[in-house]
Protein backbone atom coordinates (compact mmCIF):
# COMPACT_ATOMS: atom_id res chain seq x y z
CA UNK A 1 0.00 0.00 0.00
CA UNK A 2 1.05 3.26 -1.12
CA UNK A 3 2.06 6.03 1.67
CA UNK A 4 -0.54 8.36 0.86
CA UNK A 5 -3.23 5.71 0.64
CA UNK A 6 -2.19 4.44 4.13
CA UNK A 7 -2.52 8.04 5.40
CA UNK A 8 -5.86 8.65 3.40
CA UNK A 9 -7.22 5.00 4.97
CA UNK A 10 -6.08 6.34 8.13
CA UNK A 11 -7.94 9.62 8.24
CA UNK A 12 -10.94 8.36 7.07
CA UNK A 13 -11.19 5.49 9.35
CA UNK A 14 -10.37 8.01 12.31
CA UNK A 15 -13.17 10.34 11.22
CA UNK A 16 -15.56 7.17 11.51
CA UNK A 17 -14.01 6.13 14.42
CA UNK A 18 -14.75 9.40 15.82
CA UNK A 19 -18.12 9.79 14.75
CA UNK A 20 -18.83 5.74 16.50
CA UNK A 21 -17.99 7.08 19.48
CA UNK A 22 -20.81 9.92 19.52
CA UNK A 23 -22.80 6.54 19.55
CA UNK A 24 -21.91 5.01 22.97
CA UNK A 25 -23.65 1.84 23.26
CA UNK A 26 -24.37 0.86 19.70
CA UNK A 27 -23.03 -2.13 18.39
CA UNK A 28 -20.65 -1.43 15.64
CA UNK A 29 -21.52 -3.38 12.01
CA UNK A 30 -18.79 -4.38 10.78
CA UNK A 31 -19.95 -4.91 7.20
CA UNK A 32 -20.44 -1.15 7.67
CA UNK A 33 -16.77 -0.40 8.75
CA UNK A 34 -15.60 -2.75 5.77
CA UNK A 35 -17.79 -0.64 2.76
CA UNK A 36 -16.42 2.34 4.48
CA UNK A 37 -12.78 1.46 3.33
CA UNK A 38 -14.00 -0.05 0.30
CA UNK A 39 -15.74 3.73 -0.42
CA UNK A 40 -12.67 5.08 0.69
CA UNK A 41 -10.51 3.40 -1.65
CA UNK A 42 -13.45 4.80 -4.40
CA UNK A 43 -12.35 8.27 -3.50
CA UNK A 44 -8.90 7.60 -3.55
CA UNK A 45 -9.07 6.04 -6.69
CA UNK A 46 -11.42 9.20 -7.87
CA UNK A 47 -9.05 12.02 -6.74
CA UNK A 48 -5.51 10.31 -8.06
CA UNK A 49 -7.23 8.77 -11.07
CA UNK A 50 -5.53 6.61 -13.73
CA UNK A 51 -2.28 8.55 -12.47
CA UNK A 52 -2.18 6.47 -9.31
CA UNK A 53 0.02 3.87 -11.83
CA UNK A 54 2.70 6.69 -11.78
CA UNK A 55 3.38 6.81 -8.05
CA UNK A 56 5.46 4.15 -8.16
CA UNK A 57 9.09 6.12 -7.88
CA UNK A 58 10.48 7.60 -4.71
CA UNK A 59 10.68 11.19 -3.23
CA UNK A 60 12.49 14.15 -4.94
CA UNK A 61 14.97 16.07 -2.76
CA UNK A 62 15.92 19.24 -3.85
CA UNK A 63 17.53 21.56 -0.91
CA UNK A 64 17.12 24.86 -1.84
CA UNK A 65 20.56 27.06 -1.51
CA UNK A 66 19.75 31.12 -1.45
CA UNK A 67 22.97 32.10 -2.98
CA UNK A 68 22.41 30.39 -6.57
CA UNK A 69 20.96 32.08 -9.13
CA UNK A 70 18.54 30.66 -11.43
CA UNK A 71 17.14 26.82 -11.42
CA UNK A 72 18.14 23.38 -12.09
CA UNK A 73 14.81 22.95 -14.49
CA UNK A 74 14.25 22.34 -17.87
CA UNK A 75 12.65 25.91 -19.04
CA UNK A 76 10.50 26.63 -15.66
CA UNK A 77 11.10 26.37 -12.49
CA UNK A 78 7.05 25.74 -11.47
CA UNK A 79 5.53 22.54 -12.45
CA UNK A 80 3.57 22.14 -15.95
CA UNK A 81 1.10 20.25 -16.66
CA UNK A 82 2.51 17.43 -19.32
CA UNK A 83 2.20 14.04 -20.90
CA UNK A 84 4.23 10.88 -20.16
CA UNK A 85 4.42 7.40 -21.52
CA UNK A 86 5.41 5.35 -18.36
CA UNK A 87 5.55 1.51 -18.19
CA UNK A 88 3.80 1.15 -21.53
CA UNK A 89 0.94 3.45 -21.09
CA UNK A 90 0.33 7.33 -21.58
CA UNK A 91 -0.76 9.29 -18.74
CA UNK A 92 -1.82 13.42 -19.65
CA UNK A 93 -2.39 16.49 -17.50
CA UNK A 94 0.65 15.37 -15.02
CA UNK A 95 1.98 18.04 -13.17
CA UNK A 96 5.77 17.73 -13.78
CA UNK A 97 9.57 18.94 -13.60
CA UNK A 98 12.23 18.07 -16.28
CA UNK A 99 15.81 18.25 -14.00
CA UNK A 100 17.98 18.27 -16.51
CA UNK A 101 21.02 18.53 -13.68
CA UNK A 102 19.69 14.73 -12.68
CA UNK A 103 18.21 14.09 -16.29
CA UNK A 104 15.26 13.07 -13.61
CA UNK A 105 11.39 13.48 -14.54
CA UNK A 106 10.10 15.30 -11.46
CA UNK A 107 6.16 14.83 -10.75
CA UNK A 108 3.93 16.47 -8.34
CA UNK A 109 1.95 14.12 -5.98
CA UNK A 110 -1.33 15.33 -5.97
CA UNK A 111 -2.59 13.59 -2.45
CA UNK A 112 0.62 14.25 -0.49
CA UNK A 113 1.45 17.40 -2.13
CA UNK A 114 5.33 16.33 -2.45
CA UNK A 115 7.59 16.03 -5.31
CA UNK A 116 8.59 12.51 -6.60
CA UNK A 117 11.13 11.52 -8.78
CA UNK A 118 10.08 8.63 -11.68
CA UNK A 119 11.52 5.10 -11.78
CA UNK A 120 13.96 6.86 -15.58
CA UNK A 121 13.84 2.77 -16.79
CA UNK A 122 9.68 3.25 -16.90
CA UNK A 123 9.93 6.86 -18.52
CA UNK A 124 9.92 5.86 -22.39
CA UNK A 125 8.82 9.46 -23.51
CA UNK A 126 7.54 12.65 -22.00
CA UNK A 127 6.02 15.21 -23.42
CA UNK A 128 6.66 18.96 -21.46
CA UNK A 129 5.24 22.11 -23.19
CA UNK A 130 6.29 22.07 -27.05
CA UNK A 131 8.94 19.73 -26.28
CA UNK A 132 8.95 15.74 -26.83
CA UNK A 133 11.53 13.54 -25.23
CA UNK A 134 12.67 10.37 -25.82
CA UNK A 135 14.42 8.14 -23.24
CA UNK A 136 17.43 6.75 -25.52
CA UNK A 137 19.73 3.79 -24.91
CA UNK A 138 23.73 3.55 -26.03
CA UNK A 139 25.83 0.90 -25.58
CA UNK A 140 29.04 1.91 -23.77
CA UNK A 141 31.64 0.48 -25.25
CA UNK A 142 30.13 1.73 -29.09
CA UNK A 143 32.53 4.70 -28.30
CA UNK A 144 29.56 7.22 -28.61
CA UNK A 145 29.70 10.79 -27.25
CA UNK A 146 25.84 10.53 -26.67
CA UNK A 147 24.96 8.78 -23.16
CA UNK A 148 21.85 7.58 -22.15
CA UNK A 149 18.91 9.55 -20.99
CA UNK A 150 16.43 12.04 -22.33
CA UNK A 151 16.57 14.08 -25.80
CA UNK A 152 14.69 16.96 -26.94
CA UNK A 153 13.45 15.92 -30.53
CA UNK A 154 13.31 18.88 -32.16
CA UNK A 155 12.65 18.18 -35.58
CA UNK A 156 12.04 14.61 -37.30
CA UNK A 157 12.49 13.90 -41.04
CA UNK A 158 15.28 12.26 -43.15
CA UNK A 159 17.63 13.61 -40.46
CA UNK A 160 16.16 14.23 -37.17
CA UNK A 161 17.45 17.03 -34.69
CA UNK A 162 18.06 15.80 -31.09
CA UNK A 163 18.93 18.03 -28.04
CA UNK A 164 21.22 16.75 -24.58
CA UNK A 165 19.69 19.20 -22.54
CA UNK A 166 22.02 19.87 -19.83
CA UNK A 167 23.06 22.81 -17.07
CA UNK A 168 26.12 22.77 -15.22
CA UNK A 169 26.33 23.48 -11.39
CA UNK A 170 28.83 26.18 -10.52
CA UNK A 171 29.83 27.25 -7.48
CA UNK A 172 32.25 29.63 -6.15
CA UNK A 173 33.42 31.56 -2.95
CA UNK A 174 33.75 35.21 -3.19
CA UNK A 175 34.64 37.91 -0.77
CA UNK A 176 30.24 38.10 0.25
CA UNK A 177 30.47 34.16 0.43
CA UNK A 178 29.14 31.44 -1.52
CA UNK A 179 28.15 32.08 -4.84
CA UNK A 180 26.74 30.03 -7.96
CA UNK A 181 24.99 29.77 -10.72
CA UNK A 182 23.25 27.04 -13.12
CA UNK A 183 24.99 26.98 -16.22
CA UNK A 184 23.51 26.02 -19.60
CA UNK A 185 25.67 23.58 -21.65
CA UNK A 186 22.56 21.98 -24.23
CA UNK A 187 24.47 19.58 -26.85
CA UNK A 188 22.83 18.73 -30.27
CA UNK A 189 23.14 15.36 -32.69
CA UNK A 190 21.53 14.62 -36.01
CA UNK A 191 21.01 11.61 -36.97
CA UNK A 192 21.29 10.06 -40.30
CA UNK A 193 21.20 6.81 -41.82
CA UNK A 194 20.58 5.38 -38.71
CA UNK A 195 24.12 6.65 -36.91
CA UNK A 196 23.98 10.02 -34.26
CA UNK A 197 26.30 12.98 -35.32
CA UNK A 198 27.07 15.31 -32.41
CA UNK A 199 27.24 18.70 -34.12
CA UNK A 200 28.36 22.60 -32.98
CA UNK A 201 29.74 24.27 -36.27
CA UNK A 202 28.57 24.92 -39.02
CA UNK A 203 31.05 22.40 -40.56
CA UNK A 204 30.43 19.71 -38.46
CA UNK A 205 26.89 19.91 -40.03
CA UNK A 206 27.63 19.97 -43.38
CA UNK A 207 30.36 17.05 -43.23
CA UNK A 208 27.23 14.94 -41.69
CA UNK A 209 24.69 16.50 -44.83
CA UNK A 210 27.73 16.21 -47.18
CA UNK A 211 25.39 15.43 -50.30
CA UNK A 212 23.62 18.94 -50.23
CA UNK A 213 26.81 20.38 -48.75
CA UNK A 214 27.24 22.80 -51.61
CA UNK A 215 23.43 24.38 -51.44
CA UNK A 216 23.23 24.32 -47.75
CA UNK A 217 26.47 26.27 -47.26
CA UNK A 218 25.28 28.74 -49.75
CA UNK A 219 21.86 28.68 -47.53
CA UNK A 220 23.58 29.32 -44.47
CA UNK A 221 24.77 32.10 -46.11
CA UNK A 222 21.67 33.97 -47.62
CA UNK A 223 20.03 33.55 -44.52
CA UNK A 224 22.83 34.46 -42.20
CA UNK A 225 22.81 31.35 -39.66
CA UNK A 226 24.56 32.23 -36.58
CA UNK A 227 25.69 29.19 -34.99
CA UNK A 228 27.32 30.40 -31.92
CA UNK A 229 24.30 33.09 -30.84
CA UNK A 230 21.44 31.03 -32.32
CA UNK A 231 23.18 27.57 -32.42
CA UNK A 232 19.58 25.91 -32.23
CA UNK A 233 17.66 27.64 -34.54
CA UNK A 234 20.55 27.79 -37.21
CA UNK A 235 21.39 23.70 -36.95
CA UNK A 236 17.10 23.35 -37.65
CA UNK A 237 17.51 25.85 -39.91
CA UNK A 238 19.95 23.38 -42.10
CA UNK A 239 17.94 20.38 -41.34
CA UNK A 240 14.61 21.70 -42.41
CA UNK A 241 16.03 23.12 -45.28
CA UNK A 242 18.08 19.70 -45.99
CA UNK A 243 14.69 17.80 -46.21
CA UNK A 244 12.95 20.40 -48.87
CA UNK A 245 15.92 19.70 -51.03
CA UNK A 246 15.69 15.74 -50.84
CA UNK A 247 12.20 16.09 -51.48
Amino acid sequence: MSRSLHVFLLLYISLFSAASALCQGVPIDTSFVRGSVENALGVYKNIVGAQIHLHTGSEYYNVAKPYMEGHRYFEAESVENGSILYDGAWFHDVPMLYDVVLDEVVIFHQMNGMLQKLVKQKVSSFVLGNHSFLNLEFDSTSGSSMRPGFYDVLYSGQVKVLSRRQKDVQVRTSIHGMEGNYNIIDKFYLRKDGAYYQVKTKRSILNVLEDEKKRLKKFARVNKLKFKRQREYAILSLAQHYETLKN
